[in-house]
């Protein structure tokens, strides 16, 4: 029963079927598209539309299918189809890119369909796609399916679409105002960027930039001063690579200015058209130092030139300032006598110098100096520059050229000897620039005065300082009261230093004063010390014994009348006279004959002894004889007669009778 239910259901509905087909079916409807060139604006819906006509050309609803293509061709009037750069997206069934597309058409009389353009703010040409119908199905065709012709011939099968550009040029600027590379090293930080501000880059865009010097020169670039970036579809930067020269030369830091100077057709300038670089200088400042540091020169040189030496080189002006070093500079440029009239001083260097000099002048003078004096110059300052401590010192050896002094002591010299202190002169034939020294002492015959008791004299070195043309040295003098020969006192010098030796020896004669505390003595006679006498009395002894008178014969001052000593032996003669006393006989009263006298050297007085007579005789009170002085050497007369006295001490004799006889008997 089931079964027959079934088939009775599916017999209706096969019925339906068959009679719905034939109660909807419609006439075929032909499909063009309404326009052969649409356009649009990227930024906005971009589409075409595809219209269904009758036979009569009027539109009418249609159902079934339409196909159609989208495509593109290379070159610059086509749109981009694939790759990072697309303007097309597909994305069915509500957008429509590149390539083969069916749409159902279900009951309506036209269809829009949109395209997928893709909104990229890229500034581009203008760029198209064709539109193609290609075929329908169902109740559509399109006119290469009339084969009867039976539709109005108004079809338009293919479509050119136009896409329009609404974008802004592309703005290129720098990406930072200013930058910074030592000099030497290739700088890829400079970048040009395409701003936020304008279009993106579609069309190729060659920007041209310029270099344009502030502080920097041409010599110091070592690439292109301009030159063009090239910007493809997409970019959004590129840079400009600059190298500054790898130089040896002191600049310090120099800026120059790139300049973003033209776009072309596809591109405008932005907000940094302008970028600062600049040069960081690597290279120290020069080193400054004396060409030589040391030399030798005469002292008769003259004019002397020194000069400066730069390691390296600068693009400023500079100066090193310099002096004389007061440590280990022997050499003056004061006095009367200067060696050199160098002063402090500076000396500029221009710009881009290697070298630098000033002068001075070595003076020559009369004087003998040390062999080699020393002039030390040395760098006390600089300016823009550092000082080469290897090379900051100038060491000037300057050799002497004026020949030694002669030292020399006058041959012979004299002075009285009252004169206690004699002070010897040491003399140089020139003045010297250094010490003088020699050594005096006694010659090896000292001469005839006697060391201590004539004079004192000490071996010692006597020096001349420089500047000076003599010194002294002093001998002592003993003024002894002593008549004496003129004496001789013989020394040398010797050893001498920074001189030669002239003449080398001395004598110097002690004179004796006659004339004032040394005169020529008196010689005459004295009584025990007393002022010359001219008479003394003997006493004749008893009978039997003999006295021994002894007259003084001496030397005396002859101002004071004191005695006085001399170093020369004084002779004399005498002369014995009896006056009233007997010299001869049996009856002589004394003995004493004429003869001869001296006084040793050094010795005050001698004696004349006389015997006296003693007898028992009575004589007369007094009897006498006298002595006279004559032919006295290396002394003045004095008293020269002397009275010798006899006093008798006898009593007188008694006269009485005699009471004896002879043998003869008489009395």
């Amino acid at each position: 029963m089931m079964m027959r239910i079934r088939s009775i259901i599916h017999s209706l509905s096969v019925l339906i079927f068959l009679m719905g087909s034939l109660l909807f079916a419609m006439p075929d409807r032909k499909a063009d598209l309404s326009t052969a060139t649409p356009t649009g604006a990227e930024n906005t819906t971009c589409s075409f539309t595809i219209n269904y006509t009758d036979e009569d050309g009027n539109a009418a609803t249609a159902n079934g299918d339409i196909h159609f293509t989208i495509a593109t061709e290379s070159g610059d009037d086509w749109i981009t189809a694939t790759g990072d750069y697309a303007d097309l997206t597909d994305d069915p069934p509500t957008q429509y890119g590149v390539g083969a597309h069916t749409i159902d058409v279900d009951d309506v009389s036209s269809t829009t369909v949109i395209l997928g353009v893709v909104a990229d703010n890229r500034y581009e040409d203008n760029e198209q796609i064709t539109i193609t119908l290609t075929n329908g199905t169902g109740g559509v065709i399109i006119a290469s399916d009339d084969d009867d012709n039976d539709y109005a011939a108004t079809d338009v099968m293919e479509a050119t679409f136009t896409l329009t550009n609404d974008d802004a040029k592309p703005k290129f600027a720098f990406s930072t105002p200013s930058s910074s590379e030592e000099e030497g090293t290739e700088e890829e930080g400079i970048v040009v960027v395409v701003e936020d501000t304008g279009g993106d880059v579609g069309l190729e865009v060659v920007v041209a930039w310029g270099l344009t010097n502030g502080s920097t020169a041409d010599a110091d670039h070592a690439s292109a001063t301009v030159g063009n970036l090239t910007f493809s579809e997409g970019e959004t930067s590129e840079q400009i690579s600059y190298t500054a020269e790898d130089d040896a030369l002191h600049e310090g830091d120099e800026s120059f200015d790139l300049n973003l100077t033209s776009y072309g057709d596809n591109g405008t300038s932005g907000s940094q058209t302008s970028h600062e670089h600049t040069i960081n200088d690597d290279d120290p400042q020069p080193l400054v130092g004396f060409s030589l540091t040391e030399m030798n020169k005469d002292e008769d040189h003259g004019d002397l030139e020194i000069e400066f030496s730069l390691e390296g080189q600068t693009t400023s002006a500079t100066s090193v300032s310099y002096a004389v070093k007061t440590d280990g500079t022997t050499a003056t440029s004061e006095g009367d006598d200067p060696d050199h009239n160098l002063s402090a001083g500076n000396v500029n260097f221009s710009a881009l110098a290697s070298n630098g000099n000033f002068s001075f002048d070595l003076l020559e003078d009369d004087i003998d100096e040390e062999d080699i004096e020393t002039l030390i110059i040395e760098i006390t300052s600089v300016s823009g520059l550092r000082i080469d401590t290897d090379k900051n010192e100038l060491t000037i050896n300057i050799a002497d050229q004026t020949d030694q002094p002669t030292v020399s002591i006058a041959a012979t010299e004299e002075n009285n000897e009252n004169t206690t202190t004699y002070s010897v002169t040491v003399s140089l034939d020139a003045e010297s620039g250094r010490n003088v020294s020699v050594v005096h002492s006694l010659q090896d015959d000292p001469g005839t005065a006697t060391a201590a008791d004539d004079y004192a004299f000490t071996s010692a070195q006597l020096t001349i300082p420089a500047g000076e043309e003599s010194g002294t040295f002093d001998i002592t003098i003993v003024d002894d009261n002593l008549y004496e020969e003129d004496e001789t006192i013989k020394f040398k010098i010797g050893s001498a230093v920074n001189a030669a030796l002239g003449n080398s020896e001395q004598t110097y004669t002690i004179l004796n004063d006659e004339s004032a505390d040394d005169p020529v003595p008196l010689c005459g006679f004295a009584f025990n010390g007393a002022p010359a006498t001219d008479e003394t009395t003997a006493t004749e002894g008893d009978g039997g014994g003999d006295d021994t008178h002894q007259i003084t014969v001496s030397l005396t001052h002859p101002s004071t009348g004191d005695e006085y000593l001399s170093s020369r032996a004084t002779t004399f003669n005498y002369t014995v006279t009896a006056v009233s006393a007997t010299g001869t006989g049996s009856r002589a009263d004394y003995t004493l004959a004429n003869s001869s006298g001296t006084i040793d050297a050094n010795a005050p007085s001698t004696t004349i002894d006389a015997l006296i007579t003693g007898d028992d005789f009575d004589e007369a009170d007094t009897e006498s004889f006298t002595i006279t002085l004559s032919g006295i050497t290396n002394a003045n007369d004095g008293t020269l007669t002397h009275t010798v006295t006899i006093a008798d001490d006898d009593a007188p004799p008694t006269v009485e009778f005699s009471t004896d006889l002879y043998a003869d008997g008489s009395v």
